[in-house]
């Protein structure tokens, strides 16, 4: 049986198909508890690293973890972006459309929100 604190905070419908499927004697799992072990990570990346990157010459990224936490095998989407001034025509910032997909293999912790992430092909 399911608590009623957690019955609560379900829908209508919900409900209902929880009590019909007790009295079917069918069993119920609870996922609410359980939490994914695995994060995708959008960033952005200079075009000068990039290339490096997609061709696995540079297979790690560095990174701060002051907004968010890097762990092994969350992935990483990095989509290749030209901030405003980086080249001497460019006056404004851009997203160039190309995305590199890759999975964290290694994190070695540098200083207090500063991260080295090894990577690898998805």
């Amino acid at each position: 049986m399911i608590k009623p604190t957690k019955m609560d905070k379900m829908s209508k419908k919900e409900r209902e198909a929880i009590r019909i499927m007790e009295s079917l004697g069918m069993p119920i799992i609870r996922t609410d508890h359980i939490k994914s072990t695995k994060m995708i990570h959008e960033l952005k990346i200079l075009p000068m690293y990039f290339n490096p990157v997609v061709e696995m010459t540079k297979p790690f990224e560095v990174r701060s973890e002051k907004d968010r936490t890097f762990a092994v095998n969350d992935e990483l989407l990095l989509k290749e972006f030209v901030p405003k001034g980086y080249y001497e025509t460019e006056d404004k910032e851009y997203y160039t459309g190309r995305i590199c997909h890759r999975v964290i293999t290694y994190k070695l912790q540098l200083a207090d929100d500063l991260v080295v992430l090894g990577l690898a092909r998805k």
